[in-house]
């Protein structure tokens, strides 16, 4: 009896199990990461170092000799084309301008003077009433009167010209590099006073293996990532090369402009420079980062796109040729693809077709 009464709970327990609804657990999609198809020229990249250096620096010194009355500026200070930088004693050449001053008004009224009798002479001439000793005195007079005043006129301009030579002006906008006098010092035309270094733009110097000569010209696309800030980058182009190579290092210079107006770099500093190698004239070509090819074996290549199906983010494969590449991209050749085509890059490894996938865009 024991042994059919197990019997049947087997058997209510095995019909109980059949009568209950079956649930399947759906599967999470597939998490991924995907970068866009570009297209754009793939350029051979040259790293190379380089070199900050001012376009413009100068040694300054007064114009004219004398003692050094007032500096008004220091090491260290901005400065606009025009700013003065310091002042000689100037209380003798403003006196000798007040002389010529003086000399001036008394020149013109002695010419005054002298061209009205010379006015007189002719009139008087014309009724034969001056002798022509006298209307060529006059006339003489005058024309001396008349000669003075423009000497004096030009001495009076060169004295102003003196005068403002005593005061020592920024011939361009940069920073005050050294301060080589003081006040209280005499200085001269051969006397170094201040050394004035440009800050904005500045130049990039960059020695270039001369294998290379031919690959780089003025224009060609250039980008520089300062050593102590590598994650901001410039993107600028060669202002001038100079074609004469260094027998030594077998180089050639490049050289770079690049603004500075915020004053975040400075002569002197290391730059890292990354050349675009080619004419400039590329043609753009589709193009994805390596990760996202998927080599097989029977010797295609495929990438993984992610499209949207039946309003869901599903993974296709699309083979693909591939062509150079440069650094972590490649050239790819297809007519299913298109530029912004979202493509896996990781997660691609074990993807079916059709599955769906939760996309993530590569930062």
């Amino acid at each position: 009896m024991m042994l059919l009464f197990k019997a049947r709970q087997l058997a209510i327990g095995s019909v109980a199990a059949l009568a209950l609804p079956c649930f399947t657990l759906a599967a999470a999609d597939m998490k991924v990461l995907v970068a866009p198809v570009i297209s754009a020229p793939l350029l051979k990249q040259l790293p190379l170092s380089g070199t900050i250096t001012s376009p413009k620096f100068s040694t300054l010194a007064a114009r004219v000799d004398g003692y050094v009355e007032k500096l008004v500026v220091d090491v260290g200070d901005n400065v606009k084309a025009g700013d003065p930088l310091l002042e000689l004693d100037a209380r003798l050449a403003r006196l000798e301008l007040q002389r010529l001053a003086a000399a001036r008004e008394e020149a013109d009224f002695l010419f005054g003077d002298a061209a009205r009798l010379a006015r007189e002479a002719k009139k008087l001439a014309a009724k034969k009433n001056i002798s022509q000793t006298e209307f060529e005195t006059r006339i003489a007079h005058a024309s001396a009167n008349k000669a003075r005043t423009m000497q004096l006129a030009a001495q009076y301009a060169a004295q102003q010209e003196r005068l403002a030579r005593h005061t020592l002006r920024a011939p361009f906008a940069g920073v005050i590099a050294e301060k080589l006098t003081e006040a209280g010092q005499w200085t001269s035309a051969e006397t170094a006073a201040f050394r004035l270094v440009q800050l904005d733009p500045l130049l990039v110097e960059v020695r270039v293996p001369d294998r290379y000569f031919g690959q780089l010209q003025v224009g060609s696309a250039v980008t520089l990532m300062a050593n102590f800030r590598s994650e901001t980058k410039i993107d600028a182009a060669i202002e001038r090369i100079v074609p004469v190579g260094n027998t030594d290092s077998r180089t050639f210079l490049a050289r770079v402009k690049i603004p500075n107006a915020d004053g975040a770099l400075a002569p002197g500093m290391a730059v890292r420079a990354e050349f675009s190698l080619g004419d400039g004239q590329a043609a753009a070509v589709l193009q994805v980062p390596v990760d996202a090819l998927v080599r097989r074996t029977d010797g295609s290549t495929l990438v993984w796109v992610v499209r949207t199906e039946a309003d869901a983010s599903v993974a296709q494969p699309v083979q693909v040729s591939i062509g150079h590449s440069v650094g972590d991209r490649i050239e790819i050749r297809s007519d299913q693809l298109k530029p912004g085509d979202p493509v896996v890059i990781l997660g691609n490894e074990s993807l079916r077709p059709g599955q769906a996938v939760t996309a993530a865009v590569a930062g």
